[in-house]
């Protein structure tokens, strides 16, 4: 399985391993991702269609809104 870390600055700003996370599959993080790459970095993680796509149906809610 492929995980992604799209803000691992503000998840792990250096005090927690990410050794546990690592061992479930392959880990790639990013240390920012600015909200136009969301879509492209989401594509690197396996399990992600359903949580991306929850994502921007929230941020089209909140354009439309």
């Amino acid at each position: 399985m492929n995980i992604a870390i799209l803000d691992g600055y503000t998840l792990n700003p250096g005090d927690n391993p990410w050794g546990e996370l690592a061992a479930q599959g392959e880990l790639i993080v990013f240390e920012r991702t600015a909200p136009k790459r969301v879509v492209e970095r989401g594509w690197l993680m396996h399990e992600a269609a359903e949580n991306l796509q929850a994502f921007l149906a929230g941020r089209l809610r909140n354009r439309v809104n």
